[in-house]
């Protein structure tokens, strides 16, 4: 049975950073059942209403510790210079779901990172640049997109609908807050939560039973995974990485035992008063990856980000398959890998992520796919390493070899 569940945020809100381990305990148990539909409050439109509203800078940080010392997440407590517009943020969460929808979480976490743990202000072009690179958009691109009129009229339309709660919700007013026109709204996080069998409407900060029971109610003959025993399983799960207590709250565990355990099997980044962590394949690799585009930014450099995340895999791919059939040639076990050149596929042109106005890639000496799989079964009968589909890359890949083994030339000996 299908869920959808409607939720109401802001990245810039320490409370709804803080119940992301509620959220992600319910993602991991119910996977695929649930529709996600994120919606922007919008705490403040520009930084002179938390002025208007008698906010001090002083009392955000004492609002912010008090909330990391109640549930533990990283957040930086450091005296902010000057207060924010959230709606800037906002409007790049709301960019990133109309013109990159696959990013649009990412986007989401890299902005509440950076802006709750790190202390940055997300409403300044360069905080803006680095979630979106940290999230696998290209920059220009987000400062375009959040430009386009249909990502304000859909920013506008989640504030409406962050400002009409349900009759539910209005039933505790004390889960809501009121906008300086004296307009109800809800807080964040605040979900609606729908499916055939009816809707619950969740407002405010609730812990993770309160979800929980909703959806036993909405969607009881949901197929739920079970509470992880092992939290590398957690860390290889998770799109991005998680703080100590996510993990504990996924796993239902004490946060000291999930650090404990996290210390033996992911890679720790400490922020602010405790750490994420991160799978320790995903460190290394997009970790390096990342930051290098990130920082080339060069003439050509768009073009060339495009094809990162194909490039960044393929070589991953080539390099487990090394060690793994070194690994299976023990038990038998043969492992071949598929290193293709170019194939007439329809993937160019097809792909779910290509935006509507990126230019054809042409594909020059594209053979039959039919060659490929004759080549791939040949290959794996006799037990070959590679696949080679196009002899005309050979001189690339000699020149790459050469200039590995030179560089073994001057490298010392420890064998005398």
């Amino acid at each position: 049975m299908s869920v959808t569940i409607r939720q109401f945020f802001d990245p810039a809100c320490p409370w709804c950073f803080s119940a992301e381990g509620a959220r992600l305990r319910v993602a991991w148990r119910y996977g695929g059942a649930i529709t996600w539909e994120r919606h922007a409050v919008v705490l403040s439109e520009d930084p002179q209403e938390y002025v208007r509203r008698g906010i001090a800078l002083a009392y955000l940080v004492e609002s912010r510790a008090r909330i990391r010392d109640m549930f533990g997440m990283p957040v930086d407590t450091s005296p902010p210079t000057r207060h924010q517009a959230t709606i800037v943020a906002c409007r790049a969460v709301v960019a990133a779901r109309l013109f990159a929808p696959k990013h649009e979480e990412a986007l989401l976490r890299r902005l509440r990172v950076l802006g709750l743990s790190h202390g940055l202000r997300t409403d300044e072009p360069s905080t803006l640049a680095r979630a979106a690179i940290e999230s696998g958009i290209d920059p220009d691109d987000l400062a375009r997109w959040m430009d386009v009129g249909a990502v304000e009229q859909a920013l506008r339309a989640d504030m409406a609908l962050a400002r009409s709660p349900s009759p539910a919700a209005m039933a505790m007013v004390e889960r809501l807050a009121q906008t300086t026109e004296g307009v109800w709204r809800y807080t964040c996080p605040s979900w609606e939560i729908t499916s055939p069998l009816g809707r619950i409407d969740a407002p405010g900060f609730q812990p993770a039973r309160v979800y929980e029971v909703a959806l036993a109610n909405l969607a009881p003959d949901a197929a739920l995974r079970p509470t992880p025993d092992d939290v590398a399983e957690v860390v290889a799960w998770a799109p991005y990485p998680l703080a100590t207590v996510e993990v504990a709250a996924i796993c239902e565990i004490p946060v000291a035992e999930a650090r404990r355990r996290l210390s033996a099997v992911a890679t720790e980044t400490p922020v602010a008063n405790d750490s994420y962590w991160d799978d320790n394949f995903k460190t290394d690799l997009q970790g390096v990856c990342n930051t290098s585009y990130g920082t080339l930014q060069l003439d050509g450099g768009r073009k060339t980000k495009q094809w990162k995340e194909s490039l960044d895999s393929k070589f991953a791919v080539v390099g487990l398959s090394e060690v793994l059939r070194a690994e299976m040639q023990q038990y038998g076990v043969g492992v071949s890998v598929l290193c293709p050149g170019m194939v007439l596929t329809n993937l160019a042109t097809n792909h779910p992520d290509r935006p509507d106005d990126a230019e054809p890639v042409p594909m020059p000496g594209g053979i039959d796919p039919s060659v490929v799989g004759r080549l791939t079964v040949e290959a794996i009968r006799a037990d070959e390493l590679y696949i080679i589909t196009h002899g005309e890359l050979r001189p690339m890949v000699a020149e790459r070899a050469k200039r590995v083994l030179t560089a073994f030339a001057g490298a010392p000996r420890q064998d005398g």
